[in-house]
């Protein structure tokens, strides 16, 4: 399935992080998903607007929205 909302990215993100083993694992699963995270809200920034969840969870991951 096609994730289409962030909150369904994060939450892919959060199965991903329980599968990590170590902290080094952990770490570079959040920084590749966040940073996927950051991409889409782009994306999709451009195609609709963002709920305000959305643009929480994805600012979290360094999301700035455009003005």
């Amino acid at each position: 399935m096609q994730p289409w909302t962030i909150k369904q990215l994060n939450d892919a993100m959060r199965a991903d992080l329980e599968q990590c083993h170590t902290a080094h694992e952990r770490l570079m699963c959040e920084a590749i998903n966040g940073k996927h995270i950051r991409e889409m809200a782009t994306v999709w920034a451009k195609t609709r607007k963002l709920t305000p969840m959305e643009v929480a969870i994805a600012s979290k991951y360094g999301y700035k929205p455009q003005q």
